[in-house]
């Protein structure tokens, strides 16, 4: 298996989970919230916005489809809602991200030999396509984790547990 088709793999898979592990919550229960850890609301809409910069990245005419986006980043309050319901945020997570894939597995040869301009992610990463493969990957991993985290916390069961 080459190493695209694999990250390609595993980002349909993470997609597919974080799809099955919002099911059962209802709309009102999207935006609530436990101490140190984020709403599936707040946590989706992060997702879809963190997409859109990406492809904002590899597009610079793309724009947010959220309103204020700035809600959703790394480091904000984790408090923002919009009128969204979870089955619409789910929806447009899996364009955002399908896009994503496609762009990525498109432009791999460049974004491959394009060294990272970020200069806090060059402490870690060295080209453009690590960027973009952690957002396909990794990052969606880690919020598998705190949507997980919060399916038990709301006394839920895990996605596959009977």
């Amino acid at each position: 298996m080459k190493l695209l088709e694999y990250h390609s793999n595993l980002s349909t898979w993470m997609r597919e989970y974080i799809q099955d592990v919002v099911t059962g919550i209802d709309d009102e229960q999207a935006w609530k919230r436990y101490p140190f850890i984020n709403s599936p609301g707040w946590t989706l809409v992060h997702l879809i916005v963190e997409g859109e910069l990406a492809l904002a990245k590899l597009d610079s005419s793309y724009k947010s489809t959220v309103d204020r986006p700035q809600d959703f980043i790394s480091g904000s309050e984790g408090t923002a809602r919009i009128d969204l319901s979870l089955t619409d945020m789910v929806v447009k997570f899996e364009e955002v991200y399908d896009r994503l894939d496609e762009e990525v597995c498109a432009r791999l040869g460049d974004l491959g030999e394009t060294p990272i301009s970020d200069e806090e992610l060059k402490v870690v990463l060295k080209k453009d396509l690590d960027y973009f493969l952690h957002m396909l990957t990794t990052h969606l991993a880690m919020h598998c984790d705190a949507l997980l985290k919060w399916r038990f916390a709301s006394g839920m069961k895990g996605p596959y547990d009977e």
